[in-house]
């Protein structure tokens, strides 16, 4: 039987919140605190489900996995009761409810916000699979969450894939955040709460309690993820709710050892395997094993042990018991060390010569020449840069929009699927599909683009990498399309921009500052390196503009 995916609308009571001022470490997005008092809304979920497991995601509350509900003792493991925000988190507002994507040990500030996704159903192998994603507001960084329910393990697989779309390093500390007040626990290899064991798939992970959830890293200290790195990883997490306590955990199932007696909890079938026991007086002893998810296995010990070990049929090691697991207890990380310089301030011919920033200089001297309309030089550029970095998929991109440019039809193609391939959700990826569609007569909104509209922000991501590159021409027909969706200040102000940048006709960016000025002002502010310096050119041109000189002196601060 298949693994399932599909969509429910789910009732559920959740605290309110009140939006307040915004702080430093709030921005771009104000403050928020709990208010106290609770009220009912329905949210579109989206349920993985398997004879053993039923998962279910909020894309509306950041993506988080809110349940996992264990089929085989008809037990939740994860969530129950109300959603209630609590004071804390860097907007004031914590939902300590279901595991969610941390990217330096904190909240993001969008947790609580709506985030893309897409499902992905059955195929062969019967394993169905669920896409969730994200430009995160005010850091730069992008992410790409698949999770995996195969059809026959009571095992959720998360491949997660996180890059800097900028061109400086960018704070990082990636993990998971779960709800625990105690009982965390840890071994070389693998994390559990009372119900859940967390295991990475490679590299030794780090723990710590804080603020009531068990903050799970990639590393021990905040490092710097480089301008257009792309950074993947895979943990798994099997529910273990079927003992009273767990002594070891895998992702094959679970143990624990207690009073003469081994009680197993399998995550898939575990046929033809064995177990070993390690004796106190040092035998060595072995029985056949055969485990279900469906039953707990109970095994009577001949005499007290000092080691379990499950070895499947080609006695390799599946789990694995030797002694006592480790408290997880605060843990605080060593402070960030200093950035190194962006290459933005170098030569960039020279620094094609460094092996760190090759790559890096290559994309952007491919920017400079597909702006200045040398697209033969703008296609080799961006190739020398994959060549260096090959998981970049925005120059993937920025390369297929200069061979579409030069009318190189089809030959485009293996550039977006590999685009595609790496971040199959990314709004870059969606825009270049309207590029490719002939031009609409008319003001209707173009119908492939709607779905952009439940993102707003997502629009104005999209112009910002154009401008940046100063592809004016396909910045403007983008932004123009993008206010028949929604009407944003920013998009205004970056056309603005444009427009003096490219033409210096002053009436056509003073249309937009006027027309940008009509609108109610809304988070998220303007927070990346091309909105501040927009906002500022704009500014310094028309100094009698009240909300471009708020807007200035707010993005400096």
């Amino acid at each position: 039987m298949a693994s399932e995916i599909f969509e429910e609308t789910l009732e559920l009571e959740i605290g309110l919140l009140e939006a307040g001022a915004v702080t430093a470490d709030s921005y771009p997005y104000p403050s928020l605190s709990p208010l106290g008092r609770s009220e009912t809304r329905a949210f579109r979920a989206v349920i993985l489900e398997n004879p053993y497991l039923r998962a279910t995601f909020l894309p509306a509350l950041g993506g988080r996995l809110l349940s996992l509900f264990d089929k085989r003792t008809q037990i939740e493991t994860l969530h129950e009761g109300p959603l209630t925000p609590v004071p804390g988190g860097r907007r004031g507002a914590h939902l300590p409810s279901g595991i969610q994507l941390h990217l330096d040990g904190a909240d993001r500030l969008t947790s609580m916000a709506s985030v893309q996704y897409a499902a992905e159903e059955a195929g062969d192998e019967g394993e169905a699979a669920l896409w969730l994603a994200e430009a995160v507001t005010g850091t730069g960084l992008s992410w790409h969450l698949r999770v995996t329910l195969p059809p026959d393990r009571a095992e959720l697989r998360i491949e997660v894939r996180i890059f800097n779309r900028t061109w400086e390093e960018v704070a990082y500390r990636a993990g998971l955040l779960i709800p625990a007040l105690e009982g965390c626990r840890t071994d070389d290899a693998a994390f559990f709460t009372t119900r859940i064991g967390v295991i990475p798939e490679r590299g030794k992970w780090h723990g710590g309690l804080e603020g009531g959830s068990l903050v799970l890293a990639r590393f021990r200290e905040t490092r710097w993820l480089a301008p257009r790195q792309l950074d993947t990883w895979t943990v798994s997490i099997v529910p273990i709710s079927g003992l009273s306590r767990v002594d070891a955990v895998s992702r094959y199932g679970a143990l624990m050892v207690e009073d003469g007696l081994l009680r197993l909890q399998a995550a898939e079938p575990l046929n033809a395997h064995k177990i070993v026991l390690l004796t106190r007086t040092g035998q060595s002893l072995e029985a056949p094993l055969h485990a279900y998810p469906e039953e707990i296995i109970e095994m009577a010990l001949p005499e007290p042990v000092v080691g379990v070990a499950v070895l499947d049929p080609h006695k390799e090691t599946v789990l694995r018991w030797g002694g006592e697991w480790a408290a997880v207890g605060n843990e605080t990380a060593p402070p960030l060390p200093p950035a190194r310089p962006s290459p933005l301030s170098e030569d960039l011919e020279e620094a094609t010569f460094d092996v760190s920033s090759r790559h890096l200089a290559h994309a952007l001297l491919g920017d400079r020449a597909l702006a200045a309309g040398d697209l033969a030089e703008a296609e080799y550029r961006y190739e020398q840069a994959l060549l260096y970095n090959a998981e970049d998929h925005l120059t993937w991109w920025m390369k297929a929009v200069a061979q579409r440019e030069a009318g190189h039809e089809g030959e485009e193609v293996a550039e977006m699927l590999n685009a595609h391939y790496l971040a199959p959700l990314d709004p870059a990826l969606r825009a270049e599909s309207f590029f490719r569609q002939p031009r609409q007569e008319g003001r209707e909104p173009v119908a492939l683009l709607r779905p952009m509209a439940e993102h707003p922000e997502n629009f104005i991501e999209v112009a910002a990498l154009l401008v940046e590159a100063r592809l004016f021409e396909p910045a403007g027909r983008w932004i123009d399309e993008a206010l028949r969706h929604v009407d944003l200040p920013m998009l205004r102000y970056l056309l603005a921009y444009a427009h003096l940048e490219a033409t210096g006709l002053d009436f056509e960016a003073a249309d937009q500052v006027a027309a940008a000025a009509r609108l109610p002002l809304a988070p998220p502010f303007p927070w990346r390196r091309i909105e501040i310096e927009a906002i500022s050119r704009l500014a310094a041109r028309f100094p009698a503009d009240e909300r471009l000189r708020e807007l200035a002196a707010r993005s400096l601060t």
